[in-house]
């Protein structure tokens, strides 16, 4: 069974979307939440907004750049905590070219290269402009406030400032999901799977449970045997984590079996939504669609936008 060339393109046209706005269903929608920084820190933020639907989370920010030099180039990552301060999510902002560390998971730029990017233009100096911020995963629960727990700013005068909170936290991120037989994917074809894996220090899975059966569960060990994260980290170490997978295979127009397969089997940690997409006669191969702006083609990530 092949799919057309023309379904693939709705496919990826339908998910690979960076603004959130496709998705109908939301956990925490478009709530205001207090941040805390760092009085020294260059860029002040402000307005901070956060929202978590069926398939990513995403927010944004005023940022205002207190310097009389312009910022070229920025990183920053918010950590959302819960009204007992225990962790939610973390989100990345960031205009930078993170390419060379796409392998180096010895590198926290590793875990911002995995998570979804829009296109920043440069803060001028004196000036406000509104960052964008997103994570490739939804969260069920809902932050209470956040804090700046990483920023790094280059200058164009070439000056730098660098803040990392000895506390980080960030959740895993996937960054390399080859598939070793791909065509055992054909005879559960429309199926939504949820998942649980574990994910070690070292960035590999380990699966542990679905709602499918043995059959599935074995097919899915295989496939996601070779996969890479950048595992978790939790007070400025890696440590293992679980990630509950909601794992779709070929047809999409499952939205509302989605959500309510979600719905009746979600735990606490963040979800991470995946989509087996068949090939075509054009393209060959299976592409894993990762919810935002970005999909695995032959295990590689790669960038729609």
């Amino acid at each position: 069974m092949k799919f057309s060339a023309r379904y693939i393109c709705i496919v990826i046209i339908s998910l690979l979307t960076a603004s959130g706005l496709a998705q109908s269903n939301y956990w925490c929608d478009g709530r205001v939440i207090p941040v805390r920084q760092l009085a020294s820190t260059p860029l002040k933020i402000e307005n901070l907004v956060f929202t978590s639907a069926d398939e990513i989370s995403f927010g944004h920010f005023t940022a205002t750049n207190t310097k009389d030099r312009t910022i070229d180039s920025f990183l920053i990552g918010i950590e959302f905590v819960d009204k007992n301060n225990d962790h939610v999510l973390t989100m990345a902002g960031h205009n930078m070219n993170l390419h060379k560390f796409k392998d180096d998971t010895s590198d926290l730029k590793s875990w911002f290269y995995g998570q979804m990017s829009y296109a920043h233009k440069p803060i001028p100096s004196n000036q406000k402009t509104d960052i964008q911020l997103a994570s490739t995963m939804a969260t069920p629960r809902c932050p209470n406030s956040a804090k700046l727990s990483l920023v790094e700013l280059k200058y164009s005068d070439g000056d730098f400032f660098r803040f990392i909170a000895p506390d980080i936290t960030v959740d895993p991120v996937l960054l390399s999901a080859p598939l070793p037989d791909p065509a055992g994917f054909w005879q559960w074809n429309s199926l939504t799977a949820v998942a649980d894996i574990e994910v070690d220090t070292n960035g590999h899975p380990r699966f542990l449970k679905s709602n499918i059966g043995s059959q599935f569960d074995e097919l899915f060990q295989k496939q996601i045997a070779g996969w890479i994260f950048f595992p978790a980290m939790s007070k400025g170490r890696k440590v293992s984590s679980k990630l509950t997978l909601l794992f779709t295979i070929g047809d999409t127009d499952q939205d509302l079996q989605r959500l309510k397969l979600l719905k009746e089997h979600i735990v606490d940690q963040p979800v991470l939504s995946l989509r087996a997409v068949p090939p075509t006669s054009e393209k060959p191969e299976w592409l894993l669609i990762e919810a935002g702006n970005h999909y695995f083609k032959n295990g590689i990530l790669n960038w729609a936008f």
